[in-house]
């Protein structure tokens, strides 16, 4: 018995199924020989396809196991990761479906982590990954919270003095958002290899200057390093009230030397949507120009008896010719005590001894 010919919408149907198979076979061979962009690209018509299903497995096995695609200096596994997992992002967007969280987390995570191990070793790899892990796990309170090794917390200042904005985006993955005790005690720990990195470079250019050094391409080096990190630091403010406003002291106490420009010092502590820590070093800086100041001892010769001691202060600001921008001192000042400026400063000459008479 002879087949009957197909109808028209039946031959469509066929010519149709038959081009998604071939398409399919090309976005195979294209895969099995490197060519990203290509299989890429038929991505958008595979998706309408039968075999969308099947197709939207292989991306997610291409993100999780990159390392079983054909990988050269260029596309690395972890850049080939990140590619696909833009590429499945897109392929679910079609169908309104979201990404996983804890794929996109991760993927990016290895991704700056396979640029970070380029100068360290697998040890410390493995370190910071388990704290990856420990930070994205769902029973994490009844785990005890990981603690690094000397020799990763050295690898992690190492990169801190080079690519600081490569540490904190590592950094950021690893805090935990959970207000739990050993949360906080967690994240306590993780922001404080920053705050301590910060201190010690603090340290060494205070001890320069109080050396004489003359060699300032060296300074300038690490007043960079001072900018670089402060510009890109995490902090809390909360969890690290103490070490925080340590920071800010031995930041005052370089920008009052001169070590540090404040003007480019405070704009590195500004955040579009955290001013808490250019606050806190507001405090700290008006508390210290008020304790130098009130501290002064008035000038000796041609002082007035009647004047407060907060009055001498002022006129030896200015009568001190080793103080640096009396005026700032004095503003700070009157903002810290509640007075007006122009009661501190406003001064007349006395036309007999030339003395200055408030």
């Amino acid at each position: 018995m002879s087949r009957s010919p197909p109808s028209f919408g039946e031959e469509e149907e066929e010519a149709a199924s038959a081009s998604f198979s071939r398409l399919r076979e090309f976005f195979g061979r294209c895969l099995r020989k490197g060519h990203w962009e290509l299989a890429r690209a038929c991505l958008a018509q595979l998706s309408r396809g039968p075999d969308a299903g099947e197709v939207e497995e292989i991306l997610g096995g291409l993100v999780r196991a990159p390392h079983l695609l054909s990988c050269d200096e260029e596309h690395t596994p972890q850049k080939l990761a990140w590619f696909w997992l833009n590429a499945l992002e897109l392929w679910l967007g079609r169908a309104d479906k979201l990404l996983p969280d804890i794929l996109k987390d991760e993927t990016e995570f290895l991704l700056l982590l396979e640029e970070f191990q380029k100068g360290t070793t697998e040890q410390t790899v493995k370190e910071l990954y388990d704290a990856f892990l420990y930070s994205h796990s769902e029973n994490r309170r009844e785990k005890p919270s990981p603690r690094f090794s000397a020799a990763t917390v050295s690898s992690l200042w190492g990169c801190l003095s080079q690519n600081p904005r490569l540490v904190q985006s590592l950094i950021g993955f690893l805090l935990v958002d959970d207000s739990h005790p050993a949360s906080m005690e967690y994240n306590h720990y993780l922001l404080n290899i920053t705050v301590n990195f910060l201190l010690d470079l603090l340290s060494s250019l205070q001890k320069e200057d109080e050396a004489g050094s003359t060699d300032r391409h060296s300074a300038s080096c690490t007043v960079n390093q001072v900018f670089g990190v402060l510009s890109t630091m995490h902090y809390n403010t909360e969890v690290q009230a103490a070490e925080l406003r340590r920071l800010c002291e031995e930041l005052f106490v370089c920008a009052d030397k001169g070590i540090l420009p404040e003007d480019a010092m405070q704009a590195c502590l500004l955040r579009k949507q955290n001013c808490g820590l250019v606050s806190l070093y507001g405090t700290v800086s008006s508390e210290k120009i008020r304790a130098q100041i009130t501290t002064l001892k008035s000038p000796g010769k041609g002082s007035t008896p009647e004047l407060c001691d907060t009055e001498r202060a002022v006129l030896t600001l200015f009568y001190d010719p080793e103080q640096v921008n009396p005026w700032k001192k004095i503003y700070f000042y009157s903002i810290s005590t509640g007075k007006h400026f122009l009661e501190q400063i406003v001064v007349e000459r006395d036309p007999a001894e030339g003395n200055f008479i408030v």
